[in-house]
């Protein structure tokens, strides 16, 4: 099989666990939300119990088309100067050399700002590491890093595993040594034709709210008592001025006759006349009063 080509469907993630399994265990976390928990295998935490530790290695492995080799600081050398990748039956050892037994893309990932080891520094089964291209994540670039390498292993993987697996999804991030040509740039839009708004006519006011007719109020009876009261004060008045005055023009008018030799006779006719009409007022005044008694 051309693993340069072809769309591979699994992930081993190798690391020695006193040297570099934080990152181990970030690279984990990335992958199985990139492209399922199924896809991705980290040595024995994968492995089931009770299983026999080399054919385990060997079938896992075997499963497996891409394999990550975590190196950090005391990844060939510990801190005590033991080399324990002299030792033949070192786990890291023997899942380095399964996987490039079998030929699988192995990849170094370099961590803590390890360095690539030299042929000097590992065994003769694991030479050809040292012919693999790494890839380094850098703490102060751990984002952009971490989005790079899913870039490339999305290459690797294909949109969907070997087994099936959901569709994976693409990274924004592109490669830096590769330039992404340029789009071309759209045609230039033209502008809309320009739109005269419609004239808005105010909005009808609103119609008061009719008011509620106020409650009917039962005007007062006019008090008849006192009209009458009134009037009979009037009444009463006149009734008592009135024929004094007409007895007053009528004698007046008997003295101007009698005094004026005939020269005032037509002046003291109109005052005898005059008390006379007062006389009938006052009559009609009387007959008023009894009227509004009666009534």
């Amino acid at each position: 099989m051309d693993t340069e080509t072809s769309a591979l469907s699994s992930i081993f993630i190798n690391y020695r666990r006193g040297d570099s399994r934080v990152y181990a265990d970030m690279l984990y976390t990335w992958l199985s939300e990139r492209y399922g928990e199924e896809q991705v295998f980290k040595d024995v935490d994968t492995i089931e119990i009770g299983l026999d530790f080399d054919e385990a290695i060997e079938r896992v492995v075997a499963a497996s088309d891409v394999m990550l080799v975590v190196i950090g600081g005391d990844w060939v050398t510990d801190q005590s100067g033991r080399r324990r990748l002299e030792d033949p039956e070192d786990y890291v050892r023997k899942e380095i050399e399964a996987g490039l037994a079998r030929n699988i893309r192995v990849i170094p990932i370099l961590v803590e700002s390890a360095t690539m080891p030299t042929a000097d520094d590992l065994p003769d089964p694991l030479m050809a590491l040292t012919r693999r291209q790494a890839f380094e994540l850098n703490e102060t670039r751990l984002r952009s890093d971490r989005d790079e390498l899913l870039r490339r292993l999305d290459r690797l993987m294909g949109k969907t595993g070997g087994n099936g697996a959901a569709a994976r999804r693409s990274v924004a991030a592109p490669a830096p040594s590769q330039p992404v040509p340029e789009e071309p740039a759209p045609p230039p839009v033209r502008p809309p034709p320009p739109v005269h708004p419609t004239p808005q006519h105010p909005p009808a006011q609103a119609a008061p709210p009719a008011q509620a007719a106020p409650a009917y109020v039962a005007t007062p009876a006019p008090d008849r008592t006192k009209n009458l009261r009134m009037w009979g004060w009037i009444l009463a008045g006149g009734s008592v001025i009135i024929p004094f005055a007409a007895i007053g023009a009528i004698v007046l008018g008997g003295l101007v006759i009698s005094r004026g030799d005939g020269r005032r006779t037509g002046a003291g006719i109109g005052i005898i006349v005059t008390g006379i009409f007062l006389g009938l007022v006052g009559l009609g005044i009387w007959g008023s009063f009894e009227s509004a008694a009666a009534y």
